[in-house]
């Protein structure tokens, strides 16, 4: 996996190769390509990406490098997304909590939070309450 770092740093571990853990040569399916039905034959490969790690991000982009031991590689057409669901679950309560704190915090704490969500006239506000939401 092959990944870009326009902003970051490269980690140590990041240029491991994987082993295929399932090799099924010789698939055939039809789909429909410019208007036509085609039967393109392939070979999948499917790898373990748990020994990934990606902290403290939940999500990395990276692009397919299948490297054979005979010699050749081809490279993937484009970019694909590989995420960690605990990392993700994480920064989106840290995320929710940081947003209801600042919220709680402006609202001062001698005045109702609920206030924010309320125009002018005292009533409540669409426009504010999908702003919040």
């Amino acid at each position: 996996m092959v990944r870009s770092h326009a902003v970051t740093q490269a980690a140590a571990d990041e240029d491991a190769l994987l082993t295929p853990v399932l090799v099924v040569p010789n698939q055939q399916w039809t789909e429909t390509y410019l208007g036509r039905q085609v039967t393109p034959t392939g070979t999948i490969v499917i790898f373990d990406t748990s020994g990934m790690s990606l902290f403290p991000k939940a999500m990395v982009r990276v692009r397919p490098l299948l490297v054979w031991d005979g010699g050749g590689c081809v490279l993937g057409p484009r970019d694909i997304n590989v995420g960690d669901i605990r990392y993700a679950m994480a920064w989106t309560v840290a995320a929710v909590v940081v947003g209801i704190g600042l919220v709680l915090l402006l609202a001062g704490a001698e005045k109702n939070p609920m206030l924010l969500l309320t125009g002018v006239d005292g009533h409540l506000a669409l426009s504010q309450t999908q702003i919040a939401c």
